[in-house]
């Protein structure tokens, strides 16, 4: 069976170079995923799926444009 990998915050920051707030406002704006999972209120895990997907589309926009 294969378990779902997931990225903490801090990993987040560091694979998009964004900063904590660019973040949460490019989620505010529905252009960045929202966490799976928040099994406490100091801890965000997204999906490594959902990132992977992101980055695609990030590649996707920036060559046809």
């Amino acid at each position: 069976m294969l378990t779902k990998q997931y990225y903490r915050l801090k990993e987040v920051i560091q694979l998009t170079g964004a900063g904590q707030s660019t973040l949460y406002q490019w989620q505010r704006e529905g252009r960045f995923p929202r966490p799976d999972l928040r099994p406490s209120k100091r801890l965000c895990l997204y999906s490594r799926e959902l990132l992977e997907r992101w980055f695609e589309d990030q590649k996707k926009a920036a060559a046809q444009s």
